[in-house]
């Protein structure tokens, strides 16, 4: 079989055998290169965990040439993230990019690779996704554009990930601007995507995939995402950094080729119409749910 040429990135941890199945399934398509990203242990228990991952990943030749960067101490989802990424594209200009929990179709790596070479030259173009939370939509094309990144299996270039701002250094001056209405068109989310932004400006959420949202918002770029769900994940339980408990799972579908690309490059509304309409029902539940916590205080005072 021919090697796969565009490399492919690993974020692991502590889950043995995540990994194990991640890496068979990359096996499929014959990686010419992997990088595995590692984060450190927090303690003696998770230091037994962490070594039998590197036991896994050293157990056969995944690739033609594999890069381990293990952590010497815990930096938390964030930072790994972050860090192991800026390290992948000092050696690299594109990459896929999957954390342990998930398994993706086969047809997931072709897609990446046939996009990330046609819209190398796209700035607006910032990443290409390949979980798609509607499973299935009813498209002719084989994908479409969105104004939201996806961090379930994803593909960028370094001139994307340039564009990663973990310290959020304009948000203090935009938050108070019309910035986020130009973006949105639509109140309700934008006060969900304020508050969400201030909680992560503030550290109160700890997360990278927001501050890659916030990146994409402010340089206006676009996200492409296949017409079928092409990643499964497994990542609920124990051993999970914030999925702790099960939520329906979207099945795994494939795409076809030759691919149909779309006639121009434009978001498309009603479909992440699908999105916002989840992100605006999220955001009145929280309301309510923080009125009610507040009456029953009340009440019980």
């Amino acid at each position: 079989m021919k090697e796969f040429n565009i490399p492919i990135v690993i974020f692991t941890y502590k889950r043995p055998s995540h990994t194990q199945k991640l890496l068979d399934a990359i096996k499929k398509v014959n990686p010419k290169t992997i990088y595995i990203v590692a984060d450190g242990p927090k303690n003696k228990k998770e230091a037994i965990k962490t070594q039998e991952v590197t036991s896994v990943v050293n157990s056969k030749k995944w690739a033609s040439n594999i890069y381990i960067y293990i952590s010497k101490k815990n930096l938390g989802l964030r930072r790994r993230v972050a860090s192991g990424l800026d390290w992948v594209f000092e050696n690299t200009d594109t990459a896929i990019i999957l954390e342990d929990d998930l398994i993706p179709d086969k047809s997931f790596f072709y897609f990446c690779e046939e996009m990330l070479d046609k819209y190398k030259n796209n700035h607006q173009i910032v990443s290409i996704a390949g979980y798609n939370k509607k499973e299935k939509v009813s498209i002719k094309e084989s994908y479409y554009f969105s104004k939201y990144v996806e961090s379930w299996g994803w593909a960028t270039w370094r001139r994307a990930w340039d564009l990663y701002d973990d310290k959020m250094q304009n948000w203090p001056q935009l938050k108070n601007t019309s910035w986020l209405s130009q973006q949105l068109n639509n109140p309700i989310l934008v006060k969900y995507w304020k508050q969400i932004f201030n909680r992560v400006y503030s550290s109160k959420i700890n997360s990278w995939a927001y501050r890659w949202m916030y990146s994409s918002f402010i340089n206006s770029g676009l996200t492409i995402v296949p017409k079928s769900n092409l990643i499964e994940y497994h990542g609920y339980g124990e051993g999970a950094t914030h999925t702790k408990y099960s939520r329906a799972v979207i099945p795994v579908g494939k795409l076809n080729f030759p691919i149909t690309h779309p006639n121009k490059v434009s978001y498309n509304r009603s479909l992440d119409r699908h999105l916002e309409k989840k992100l605006i029902r999220n955001y009145i539940f929280s309301i309510l749910g923080y009125y009610a916590r507040k009456l029953i205080g009340k009440i019980k005072s």
